[in-house]
C-alpha cells in the first residue's frame, strides 16, 4: 500500500515512523503548507519522496492509495471527505471531527464512498480495557449506572515554543475555514488550546476515555 502523510508535524512523523516498521507499506509523499515539517518528514522516508504543498494535489496522484491525516482538527473534515471522494482510504488522527455536524457529514461521505476509513483511538485495543469490558460484561459488577473519568497534563510546564520561521509558512492556508487571524507562534504550534482549531483537552486526549466507557 502507498501512503501519502498530509500533515507533518510531530505526531503524523511520530507515526511515519511506526509504518516504516510495518510491513505492506511503501511512504511515497508528504504534505503540509509549513516548510520545516516537510523536511523533516522528508528526512524519515528518503529524498525520493513527493512533496506537496496543497494536499488536493496529493489526491489527484493515482499512486497513491491512502493517507495519512494529522493535520489540525479544524481540517480533518474536509480533507477526510476529499480523501475518499479521491478513491483513497484514510487513517485520520483523533478527534475525527471538529464539531458533531461536521463528524456526521463525514460519516456520510464515508459511507456512500465504500472507503475504509480508521481513527486513533487506540486505547480500546489494550489488554487492560478489553479485560475491563469483559469484567463488565459478566455481570460481576452488577448493573453499571456511571462511569467517571479525567485527564490531566500539565502543557503550562512545557520549555517555550520553538522558532517560527513565517516565511515558510502558508498561514492563510492553515487557517482554511477557521476566521482570519494574525499569524502567532502560539496559535501555531498549540492549536489545540484555540477553539478556531482544537477542542481542548477534551477532545485532545479525554476523547480515549469517553471512547474505552463507550
Amino acid at each position: 500500500m502507498r501512503l501519502g502523510a498530509i500533515g507533518t508535524g510531530g505526531r503524523t512523523r511520530y507515526l511515519m515512523g511506526l509504518l516504516k516498521n510495518l510491513p505492506g507499506n511503501e511512504q511515497i509523499a508528504v504534505c503540509d503548507v509549513y516548510e520545516p515539517n516537510m523536511d523533516q518528514a522528508v528526512a524519515l522516508i528518503g529524498d525520493s519522496a513527493k512533496r506537496y504543498s496543497d494536499y488536493r494535489a496529493m489526491l489527484d496522484n493515482k499512486e497513491i492509495d491512502a493517507v495519512v491525516i494529522g493535520s489540525p482538527d479544524h481540517w480533518h473534515k474536509q480533507m477526510t471527505i476529499d480523501a475518499v471522494k479521491a478513491g483513497k482510504d484514510v487513517y485520520v488522527e483523533r478527534p475525527i471531527s471538529h464539531s458533531i455536524e461536521e463528524g456526521e457529514a463525514m460519516v456520510a461521505a464515508v459511507e456512500s464512498s465504500g472507503r475504509v476509513v480508521q481513527t486513533g483511538t487506540q486505547q480500546r485495543s489494550w489488554a487492560h480495557f478489553i479485560l475491563g469490558k469483559q469484567i463488565v460484561e459478566s455481570g460481576k459488577l452488577g448493573q453499571i449506572t456511571f462511569g467517571q473519568a479525567y485527564w490531566y497534563q500539565n502543557y503550562a510546564a512545557r520549555k517555550r515554543l520553538p522558532d517560527l520561521d513565517a516565511g515558510k509558512l502558508d498561514w492563510k492556508r492553515w487557517l482554511g475555514s477557521a476566521p482570519d487571524q494574525p499569524i502567532k507562534p502560539e496559535r501555531f504550534f498549540l492549536w489545540r488550546w484555540y477553539w478556531d482549531f482544537g477542542g481542548g483537552a477534551l477532545t485532545d486526549l479525554m476523547t480515549h476515555w469517553i471512547d474505552v466507557i463507550q
